[in-house]
Protein backbone atom coordinates (compact mmCIF):
# COMPACT_ATOMS: atom_id res chain seq x y z
CA UNK A 1 0.00 0.00 0.00
CA UNK A 2 1.50 3.09 -0.94
CA UNK A 3 1.36 6.21 1.80
CA UNK A 4 0.38 9.52 -0.11
CA UNK A 5 1.70 12.69 1.30
CA UNK A 6 -0.69 15.37 1.64
CA UNK A 7 0.67 18.99 0.89
CA UNK A 8 0.31 20.77 4.31
CA UNK A 9 -0.86 23.88 4.10
CA UNK A 10 0.94 26.97 4.25
CA UNK A 11 1.04 29.09 7.25
CA UNK A 12 0.66 32.50 6.61
CA UNK A 13 3.55 34.71 8.10
CA UNK A 14 2.68 37.62 10.19
CA UNK A 15 4.45 40.48 10.86
CA UNK A 16 4.89 43.10 13.74
CA UNK A 17 5.73 46.42 13.07
CA UNK A 18 8.46 45.88 15.51
CA UNK A 19 9.69 43.72 12.47
CA UNK A 20 9.97 46.56 10.50
CA UNK A 21 13.14 49.40 10.87
CA UNK A 22 10.57 51.59 12.85
CA UNK A 23 11.88 53.47 15.91
CA UNK A 24 10.01 52.05 19.37
CA UNK A 25 7.97 55.07 19.83
CA UNK A 26 6.27 54.48 16.22
CA UNK A 27 6.10 51.36 17.24
CA UNK A 28 4.43 52.00 20.55
CA UNK A 29 2.37 54.08 19.36
CA UNK A 30 0.60 52.13 16.72
CA UNK A 31 0.18 49.42 19.40
CA UNK A 32 -2.17 51.69 21.53
CA UNK A 33 -3.75 52.72 18.26
CA UNK A 34 -4.17 49.56 17.62
CA UNK A 35 -1.89 48.51 14.71
CA UNK A 36 -0.45 45.45 15.91
CA UNK A 37 0.33 43.20 12.71
CA UNK A 38 1.31 44.44 9.33
CA UNK A 39 -1.17 43.90 6.70
CA UNK A 40 0.32 42.07 2.69
CA UNK A 41 0.52 45.59 1.04
CA UNK A 42 2.38 47.18 4.43
CA UNK A 43 4.83 44.00 4.61
CA UNK A 44 5.24 44.58 0.63
CA UNK A 45 6.10 48.72 0.92
CA UNK A 46 7.69 49.03 3.95
CA UNK A 47 11.12 47.88 3.52
CA UNK A 48 11.06 49.84 0.25
CA UNK A 49 9.75 52.83 1.30
CA UNK A 50 12.18 53.38 4.91
CA UNK A 51 14.65 52.50 2.16
CA UNK A 52 13.94 55.51 0.21
CA UNK A 53 12.78 54.14 -2.73
CA UNK A 54 10.10 55.53 -4.94
CA UNK A 55 7.12 53.74 -5.55
CA UNK A 56 4.09 52.96 -7.25
CA UNK A 57 1.19 50.94 -5.22
CA UNK A 58 -1.83 49.37 -6.63
CA UNK A 59 -3.44 47.56 -3.88
CA UNK A 60 -7.52 46.64 -3.19
CA UNK A 61 -9.09 49.16 -1.19
CA UNK A 62 -9.54 48.50 2.89
CA UNK A 63 -6.23 46.89 2.59
CA UNK A 64 -3.81 49.41 5.16
CA UNK A 65 -2.36 51.81 2.46
CA UNK A 66 -2.24 54.60 4.73
CA UNK A 67 0.15 53.79 6.97
CA UNK A 68 2.14 52.51 3.91
CA UNK A 69 2.99 56.42 3.48
CA UNK A 70 2.43 57.63 6.92
CA UNK A 71 4.92 55.67 8.87
CA UNK A 72 7.73 56.17 6.25
CA UNK A 73 6.73 60.11 6.26
CA UNK A 74 7.10 60.39 10.02
CA UNK A 75 10.45 58.15 10.35
CA UNK A 76 12.46 59.75 7.64
CA UNK A 77 11.41 63.19 9.30
CA UNK A 78 12.97 61.75 12.64
CA UNK A 79 15.92 60.05 10.60
CA UNK A 80 17.19 63.80 10.07
CA UNK A 81 16.68 65.37 13.15
CA UNK A 82 13.07 67.32 11.82
CA UNK A 83 11.12 69.55 12.86
CA UNK A 84 13.11 72.44 11.64
CA UNK A 85 10.44 75.29 12.33
CA UNK A 86 8.36 76.87 9.54
CA UNK A 87 9.82 74.16 6.93
CA UNK A 88 7.54 71.16 5.46
CA UNK A 89 9.17 68.34 4.83
CA UNK A 90 6.62 65.93 3.86
CA UNK A 91 3.30 66.49 1.58
CA UNK A 92 0.58 64.29 1.74
CA UNK A 93 -2.04 65.08 -1.10
CA UNK A 94 -5.46 63.75 -1.51
CA UNK A 95 -8.42 63.82 -4.04
CA UNK A 96 -11.37 65.14 -1.58
CA UNK A 97 -11.49 66.60 1.74
CA UNK A 98 -12.74 63.71 3.53
CA UNK A 99 -9.82 61.49 2.18
CA UNK A 100 -7.45 64.10 3.50
CA UNK A 101 -9.60 64.73 7.20
CA UNK A 102 -9.36 60.82 7.57
CA UNK A 103 -5.08 60.98 6.56
CA UNK A 104 -4.45 63.65 9.20
CA UNK A 105 -6.37 62.13 11.48
CA UNK A 106 -4.29 59.17 11.72
CA UNK A 107 -0.97 60.99 10.76
CA UNK A 108 -1.72 63.14 13.62
CA UNK A 109 -2.13 60.46 16.15
CA UNK A 110 1.15 58.76 15.14
CA UNK A 111 3.36 62.39 14.80
CA UNK A 112 2.24 63.17 18.22
CA UNK A 113 3.82 61.27 20.41
CA UNK A 114 7.19 63.09 18.33
CA UNK A 115 6.56 66.40 18.81
CA UNK A 116 5.61 66.67 14.72
CA UNK A 117 3.33 69.13 13.58
CA UNK A 118 0.57 68.25 10.90
CA UNK A 119 -1.18 70.73 8.79
CA UNK A 120 -4.37 70.08 6.78
CA UNK A 121 -5.58 72.30 4.10
CA UNK A 122 -8.95 71.67 2.50
CA UNK A 123 -11.37 73.91 1.06
CA UNK A 124 -13.71 75.99 3.39
CA UNK A 125 -11.57 74.81 6.77
CA UNK A 126 -8.09 75.73 6.65
CA UNK A 127 -5.98 74.10 10.20
CA UNK A 128 -2.61 75.89 9.23
CA UNK A 129 0.03 76.69 11.82
CA UNK A 130 3.98 78.47 11.37
CA UNK A 131 5.78 75.59 12.61
CA UNK A 132 4.61 72.90 10.81
CA UNK A 133 6.35 69.57 9.26
CA UNK A 134 3.95 67.44 7.13
CA UNK A 135 1.72 69.19 5.53
CA UNK A 136 -1.87 67.07 4.12
CA UNK A 137 -4.32 68.85 1.19
CA UNK A 138 -6.42 68.33 -1.59
CA UNK A 139 -5.14 68.52 -4.95
CA UNK A 140 -7.21 71.73 -5.05
CA UNK A 141 -5.86 73.29 -2.41
CA UNK A 142 -2.31 73.12 -3.16
CA UNK A 143 -3.53 74.53 -6.33
CA UNK A 144 -4.80 77.30 -5.29
CA UNK A 145 -1.78 77.80 -2.36
CA UNK A 146 0.80 77.16 -4.45
CA UNK A 147 -0.18 78.11 -8.37
CA UNK A 148 -2.52 81.20 -7.58
CA UNK A 149 -1.69 82.86 -4.06
CA UNK A 150 1.59 82.00 -3.95
CA UNK A 151 1.65 81.49 -0.13
CA UNK A 152 3.05 77.99 0.18
CA UNK A 153 6.37 76.76 0.17
CA UNK A 154 8.04 73.42 -0.58
CA UNK A 155 11.37 74.19 -1.70
CA UNK A 156 12.59 72.17 1.14
CA UNK A 157 10.40 68.91 -0.01
CA UNK A 158 12.25 65.09 0.72
CA UNK A 159 8.57 63.17 0.65
CA UNK A 160 5.79 63.23 -1.43
CA UNK A 161 2.86 60.68 -0.85
CA UNK A 162 0.00 61.00 -3.35
CA UNK A 163 -3.03 59.16 -2.25
CA UNK A 164 -6.06 57.85 -4.67
CA UNK A 165 -3.66 58.72 -7.76
CA UNK A 166 -6.28 57.66 -10.90
CA UNK A 167 -8.85 60.14 -9.30
CA UNK A 168 -6.20 63.20 -9.26
CA UNK A 169 -5.98 62.12 -12.87
CA UNK A 170 -9.32 61.68 -13.49
CA UNK A 171 -10.74 64.73 -12.32
CA UNK A 172 -8.64 66.99 -14.73
CA UNK A 173 -5.98 68.05 -11.97
CA UNK A 174 -3.37 66.40 -14.63
CA UNK A 175 -2.23 69.67 -15.48
CA UNK A 176 -1.89 71.50 -12.29
CA UNK A 177 -0.09 68.38 -10.77
CA UNK A 178 2.82 68.45 -13.41
CA UNK A 179 3.26 71.84 -12.97
CA UNK A 180 2.97 71.57 -9.16
CA UNK A 181 5.77 69.04 -8.99
CA UNK A 182 7.71 71.57 -11.10
CA UNK A 183 8.32 74.01 -8.03
CA UNK A 184 9.21 70.55 -5.69
CA UNK A 185 13.19 69.85 -5.85
CA UNK A 186 14.24 67.17 -8.00
CA UNK A 187 15.80 65.03 -4.99
CA UNK A 188 12.68 64.17 -3.14
CA UNK A 189 11.24 60.18 -2.48
CA UNK A 190 7.83 59.89 -4.33
CA UNK A 191 5.21 57.63 -2.78
CA UNK A 192 2.23 57.19 -5.77
CA UNK A 193 -1.12 54.98 -4.61
CA UNK A 194 -4.19 53.85 -5.95
CA UNK A 195 -6.66 51.10 -6.04
CA UNK A 196 -6.35 50.86 -9.41
CA UNK A 197 -3.81 51.30 -12.51
CA UNK A 198 -5.26 52.35 -15.83
CA UNK A 199 -3.33 53.73 -18.54
CA UNK A 200 -2.97 57.26 -17.56
CA UNK A 201 -0.96 56.24 -14.70
CA UNK A 202 1.93 55.61 -17.54
CA UNK A 203 1.99 59.39 -17.90
CA UNK A 204 3.19 59.37 -14.15
CA UNK A 205 6.55 57.82 -15.57
CA UNK A 206 7.14 60.90 -16.30
CA UNK A 207 7.25 62.47 -13.19
CA UNK A 208 11.21 61.56 -13.04
CA UNK A 209 10.69 58.74 -10.44
CA UNK A 210 14.37 57.59 -9.20
CA UNK A 211 14.22 54.10 -10.21
CA UNK A 212 10.42 53.52 -9.15
CA UNK A 213 9.40 49.82 -8.21
CA UNK A 214 5.96 49.38 -9.33
CA UNK A 215 4.00 46.84 -6.79
CA UNK A 216 0.50 45.37 -6.72
CA UNK A 217 -1.10 42.51 -4.51
CA UNK A 218 -2.32 41.02 -7.21
CA UNK A 219 -0.38 37.66 -8.25
CA UNK A 220 1.17 37.62 -11.93
CA UNK A 221 1.14 40.85 -12.39
CA UNK A 222 2.62 42.77 -15.58
CA UNK A 223 4.90 45.68 -14.80
CA UNK A 224 3.43 48.68 -16.10
CA UNK A 225 5.78 49.30 -18.62
CA UNK A 226 4.75 46.60 -20.36
CA UNK A 227 3.71 46.31 -23.86
CA UNK A 228 0.79 44.54 -22.97
CA UNK A 229 -0.42 46.30 -20.11
CA UNK A 230 -4.12 47.21 -19.74
CA UNK A 231 -6.45 48.62 -17.63
CA UNK A 232 -5.71 46.75 -14.42
CA UNK A 233 -8.13 45.73 -11.70
CA UNK A 234 -8.03 44.45 -8.10
CA UNK A 235 -11.25 42.28 -7.31
CA UNK A 236 -12.04 42.26 -3.60
CA UNK A 237 -12.66 38.87 -2.64
CA UNK A 238 -14.12 38.93 0.22
CA UNK A 239 -17.12 41.39 -0.83
CA UNK A 240 -20.29 39.78 -1.87
CA UNK A 241 -21.51 40.96 -4.97
CA UNK A 242 -24.45 40.77 -5.87
CA UNK A 243 -27.35 42.22 -8.43
CA UNK A 244 -30.84 42.51 -9.48
CA UNK A 245 -32.51 43.57 -12.50
CA UNK A 246 -35.85 45.67 -12.12
CA UNK A 247 -38.23 47.79 -13.94
CA UNK A 248 -37.57 51.42 -14.58
CA UNK A 249 -40.23 52.67 -12.12
CA UNK A 250 -39.20 50.36 -9.43
CA UNK A 251 -36.03 51.83 -8.31
CA UNK A 252 -37.02 52.98 -5.29
CA UNK A 253 -39.68 51.19 -4.33
CA UNK A 254 -37.16 48.81 -4.45
CA UNK A 255 -34.42 51.12 -2.33
CA UNK A 256 -36.89 51.62 0.42
CA UNK A 257 -37.70 48.14 0.45
CA UNK A 258 -34.91 47.20 0.75
CA UNK A 259 -33.45 49.64 3.54
CA UNK A 260 -36.58 48.90 5.76
CA UNK A 261 -36.08 45.00 5.74
CA UNK A 262 -32.50 46.07 6.90
CA UNK A 263 -32.95 48.28 9.72
CA UNK A 264 -30.37 47.05 12.09
CA UNK A 265 -27.54 47.31 9.47
CA UNK A 266 -25.30 50.14 8.22
CA UNK A 267 -25.37 50.49 4.62
CA UNK A 268 -24.44 53.28 1.98
CA UNK A 269 -26.47 53.93 -1.05
CA UNK A 270 -24.56 55.64 -4.03
CA UNK A 271 -26.40 57.52 -6.06
CA UNK A 272 -25.18 59.60 -9.52
CA UNK A 273 -25.78 63.17 -8.65
CA UNK A 274 -26.24 65.99 -5.79
CA UNK A 275 -29.81 66.26 -6.71
CA UNK A 276 -30.65 62.90 -6.41
CA UNK A 277 -29.17 62.60 -2.57
CA UNK A 278 -30.94 66.19 -1.34
CA UNK A 279 -34.23 64.70 -2.84
CA UNK A 280 -33.89 61.21 -1.76
CA UNK A 281 -32.98 62.35 1.70
CA UNK A 282 -35.43 64.60 1.83
CA UNK A 283 -38.34 62.35 1.06
CA UNK A 284 -37.38 59.43 3.05
CA UNK A 285 -37.42 61.51 6.20
CA UNK A 286 -40.72 62.56 5.56
CA UNK A 287 -42.05 58.85 5.93
CA UNK A 288 -40.19 58.36 9.11
CA UNK A 289 -38.30 55.42 8.69
CA UNK A 290 -37.39 52.60 11.15
CA UNK A 291 -33.57 53.52 10.51
CA UNK A 292 -31.53 56.66 11.04
CA UNK A 293 -30.39 58.53 7.89
CA UNK A 294 -27.58 60.81 6.61
CA UNK A 295 -26.71 62.12 3.98
CA UNK A 296 -23.14 63.73 2.22
CA UNK A 297 -22.76 65.29 -1.35
CA UNK A 298 -20.72 67.56 -3.11
CA UNK A 299 -22.13 70.90 -2.87
CA UNK A 300 -22.69 70.78 1.26
CA UNK A 301 -20.87 73.29 3.38
CA UNK A 302 -17.67 71.36 4.80
CA UNK A 303 -18.34 71.62 8.72
CA UNK A 304 -21.75 69.58 7.50
CA UNK A 305 -19.92 67.07 5.61
CA UNK A 306 -17.13 66.60 8.44
CA UNK A 307 -19.90 66.12 11.26
CA UNK A 308 -21.98 63.79 8.71
CA UNK A 309 -19.31 61.61 7.82
CA UNK A 310 -17.75 61.25 11.66
CA UNK A 311 -21.44 60.62 12.89
CA UNK A 312 -21.81 58.13 10.64
CA UNK A 313 -18.62 56.23 11.42
CA UNK A 314 -19.07 56.06 14.75
CA UNK A 315 -23.25 54.81 14.35
CA UNK A 316 -23.58 50.76 14.31
CA UNK A 317 -26.82 51.21 12.49
CA UNK A 318 -28.02 53.84 9.81
CA UNK A 319 -28.18 54.24 6.13
CA UNK A 320 -25.88 57.17 4.26
CA UNK A 321 -26.93 58.23 1.20
CA UNK A 322 -24.04 60.00 -0.78
CA UNK A 323 -22.64 60.48 -4.20
CA UNK A 324 -19.29 59.03 -5.56
CA UNK A 325 -17.50 61.81 -3.44
CA UNK A 326 -17.63 58.72 -1.01
CA UNK A 327 -16.32 56.09 -3.02
CA UNK A 328 -12.57 56.79 -3.19
CA UNK A 329 -10.26 56.21 -0.03
CA UNK A 330 -13.03 56.93 2.45
CA UNK A 331 -12.28 54.38 5.75
CA UNK A 332 -16.11 53.83 7.57
CA UNK A 333 -15.97 51.00 9.75
CA UNK A 334 -18.73 48.16 9.32
CA UNK A 335 -20.52 48.91 6.58
CA UNK A 336 -22.64 46.18 6.10
CA UNK A 337 -23.87 46.61 2.52
CA UNK A 338 -23.45 49.63 -0.12
CA UNK A 339 -26.45 49.58 -2.83
CA UNK A 340 -25.48 52.01 -6.10
CA UNK A 341 -29.07 53.06 -7.27
CA UNK A 342 -27.30 53.81 -10.29
CA UNK A 343 -24.66 52.37 -12.17
CA UNK A 344 -21.29 53.65 -12.03
CA UNK A 345 -19.39 55.45 -15.39
CA UNK A 346 -17.07 52.00 -15.55
CA UNK A 347 -15.50 48.97 -13.79
CA UNK A 348 -13.22 51.21 -11.94
CA UNK A 349 -15.83 53.27 -10.22
CA UNK A 350 -17.54 50.18 -9.33
CA UNK A 351 -14.91 49.02 -7.57
CA UNK A 352 -13.99 52.02 -5.75
CA UNK A 353 -17.53 51.96 -5.00
CA UNK A 354 -18.18 48.36 -3.55
CA UNK A 355 -14.69 49.19 -1.40
CA UNK A 356 -16.33 51.11 0.93
CA UNK A 357 -17.26 47.76 2.64
CA UNK A 358 -14.86 44.72 3.11
CA UNK A 359 -12.51 47.42 4.80
CA UNK A 360 -9.56 45.04 5.77
CA UNK A 361 -10.98 41.23 5.45
CA UNK A 362 -14.23 41.74 7.05
CA UNK A 363 -16.85 40.75 5.24
CA UNK A 364 -19.08 42.83 2.87
CA UNK A 365 -21.89 43.03 0.19
CA UNK A 366 -22.55 45.39 -2.24
CA UNK A 367 -26.14 45.16 -4.74
CA UNK A 368 -25.96 46.65 -8.23
CA UNK A 369 -29.30 48.18 -9.04
CA UNK A 370 -29.66 47.64 -12.77
CA UNK A 371 -32.97 48.61 -14.85
CA UNK A 372 -33.55 46.47 -18.56
CA UNK A 373 -31.88 49.30 -20.64
CA UNK A 374 -28.74 48.34 -18.18
CA UNK A 375 -27.45 44.80 -18.95
CA UNK A 376 -24.50 46.18 -20.96
CA UNK A 377 -22.71 47.59 -17.74
CA UNK A 378 -23.60 43.40 -15.78
CA UNK A 379 -21.83 42.14 -19.44
CA UNK A 380 -19.32 43.98 -18.80
CA UNK A 381 -18.17 43.25 -15.17
CA UNK A 382 -18.26 39.92 -16.57
CA UNK A 383 -16.13 40.30 -19.13
CA UNK A 384 -13.91 41.27 -16.21
CA UNK A 385 -14.61 38.68 -14.28
CA UNK A 386 -16.29 39.98 -11.59
CA UNK A 387 -18.86 37.24 -10.02
CA UNK A 388 -21.80 38.45 -9.24
CA UNK A 389 -25.27 36.39 -7.57
CA UNK A 390 -28.31 37.46 -8.94
CA UNK A 391 -31.35 38.73 -6.20
CA UNK A 392 -34.43 38.21 -7.91
CA UNK A 393 -37.42 40.26 -6.84
CA UNK A 394 -41.13 39.87 -6.31
CA UNK A 395 -43.28 42.64 -7.08
CA UNK A 396 -45.44 42.04 -4.09
CA UNK A 397 -42.94 41.90 -1.64
CA UNK A 398 -42.32 45.73 -2.73
CA UNK A 399 -43.53 48.72 -0.71
CA UNK A 400 -45.43 50.93 -2.82
CA UNK A 401 -43.56 54.13 -1.99
CA UNK A 402 -43.62 55.89 -5.35
CA UNK A 403 -47.17 56.30 -4.93
CA UNK A 404 -46.75 58.57 -1.41
CA UNK A 405 -43.72 60.63 -3.10
CA UNK A 406 -46.25 61.17 -5.84
CA UNK A 407 -48.90 62.60 -3.50
CA UNK A 408 -46.36 64.43 -1.82
CA UNK A 409 -44.59 66.14 -4.68
CA UNK A 410 -47.87 66.91 -6.39
CA UNK A 411 -49.11 68.93 -2.93
CA UNK A 412 -46.14 70.45 -1.75
CA UNK A 413 -44.17 73.15 -4.59
CA UNK A 414 -41.01 72.60 -2.97
CA UNK A 415 -40.73 68.80 -2.70
CA UNK A 416 -41.87 69.55 -6.93
CA UNK A 417 -38.75 71.76 -7.98
CA UNK A 418 -36.60 69.52 -5.46
CA UNK A 419 -38.08 66.46 -7.76
CA UNK A 420 -38.05 67.64 -11.30
CA UNK A 421 -34.40 69.11 -10.34
CA UNK A 422 -33.19 65.10 -9.41
CA UNK A 423 -35.22 63.95 -12.11
CA UNK A 424 -33.56 66.07 -14.84
CA UNK A 425 -29.89 65.71 -13.26
CA UNK A 426 -30.22 61.99 -13.61
CA UNK A 427 -30.97 62.31 -17.25
CA UNK A 428 -28.34 64.08 -17.82
CA UNK A 429 -26.20 61.52 -16.14
CA UNK A 430 -27.59 58.83 -18.17
CA UNK A 431 -26.90 60.70 -21.28
CA UNK A 432 -23.29 61.27 -20.30
CA UNK A 433 -22.67 57.57 -19.44
CA UNK A 434 -25.01 55.72 -22.10
CA UNK A 435 -24.25 57.96 -25.09
CA UNK A 436 -21.67 55.94 -27.02
CA UNK A 437 -23.43 53.15 -26.64
CA UNK A 438 -26.97 53.70 -27.38
CA UNK A 439 -26.94 57.09 -28.83
CA UNK A 440 -30.67 57.06 -30.23
CA UNK A 441 -32.20 55.56 -26.26
CA UNK A 442 -34.82 53.93 -28.72
CA UNK A 443 -35.19 51.17 -25.44
CA UNK A 444 -36.00 53.69 -22.75
CA UNK A 445 -38.35 54.75 -21.02
CA UNK A 446 -37.98 58.31 -19.90
CA UNK A 447 -41.94 58.12 -18.17
CA UNK A 448 -41.34 55.31 -16.24
CA UNK A 449 -38.07 56.35 -14.83
CA UNK A 450 -40.24 59.88 -14.08
CA UNK A 451 -42.27 57.68 -11.45
CA UNK A 452 -39.62 57.44 -9.07
CA UNK A 453 -39.52 60.59 -8.37
CA UNK A 454 -43.16 61.12 -7.96
CA UNK A 455 -43.64 63.04 -11.65
CA UNK A 456 -47.02 61.66 -13.33
CA UNK A 457 -47.32 62.21 -16.96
Amino acid sequence: MELVKKNKPKKILKYRFADFSISKKTVKQLNFLGYHYATFVQQKSLPLTLNGRDIILCSKTGSGKTLCFIIPMVEKLLEINWPIKGVIGGCIISPVRELAIQIFTICKNISSIHGIKISLMIGGVKFYSSDKSIIISTIGKLCEEMLISKLLDLDSLFILSVDEIDQILDLGFRKSFLQILRFLPKKKQTLLFSATLTLKIKDLIRLKLIQPIFLCTKKNFKPLNSKNFKNYFIIPKNIYQYYCILDSCQKTNFLYSFLVSHPKAKTIVIFSTNKQVIFFFQAFKKFKPNFPIFQIYGGMKQILRTSTFVIFNQVDTGVLLATDIISRGIDLKRVDWVVQFDCPQNVKSYLHRIGRTGRLSEIGKSLLIVTETENYFFLLLKKFLIPLFQIKIREKQLIKITEKIVNLVFNDKYFYLKAYSAYLHNIRYIFSVQYHRNPDFSETNWFKLAINYGIRQ
